[in-house]
């Protein structure tokens, strides 16, 4: 009896450790800011452009939930860029973010692939952020299900 218990415990364990590991994004769309290169693996969330030496944090700045709505135009490289609206809370995240990071840079992160990189070259306090390209028809249409369009 005991080594049926001990034998099924075990299935139960190594049952649930097979759903264990890297969970992809669940952000639709997230920006990250740079961060010191020399902060543990753990706060950051990865190199990029490769090879650069630009780490970035691993929680976002701004998130999704903080996006209120969005408007899309051509981007510089042919594809899409976009400029989202923030609500109250994006809007504070962004204006903490540029008073605290000046000179570094924001990465755009649009369904757990990096996109777009941005200077944080002036103090922002207008409630809205930009992906200036990059962005695919398939991003598009992510957003137009999650987020209102402004004009």
């Amino acid at each position: 009896m005991k080594r049926r218990l001990a034998l099924g415990l075990i299935l139960v364990l190594a049952l649930g450790c097979l759903g264990m590991g890297k969970r992809s994004s669940k952000h639709i769309v997230s920006f990250h800011v740079q961060t010191d290169p020399d902060f543990a693996a753990s706060k950051r969330v990865f190199e990029w452009p490769r090879g650069s030496g630009i780490f970035y944090e691993k929680s976002p700045t701004i998130h999704h939930r903080q996006i209120r709505s969005f408007s899309a135009f051509d981007g510089d490289d042919g594809g899409w860029g976009v400029v989202f609206r923030l609500t109250t809370g994006g809007r504070n995240a962004l204006h903490a973010a540029t008073q605290a990071h000046p000179g570094k840079y924001m990465v755009a992160i649009v369904q757990g692939e990096p996109r777009s990189v941005t200077k944080i070259d002036r103090f922002y306090d207008d409630g809205q952020i930009v992906i200036w390209e990059k962005l695919r028809p398939e991003d598009m249409e992510v957003f137009e299900k999650n987020f209102s369009i402004f004009e």
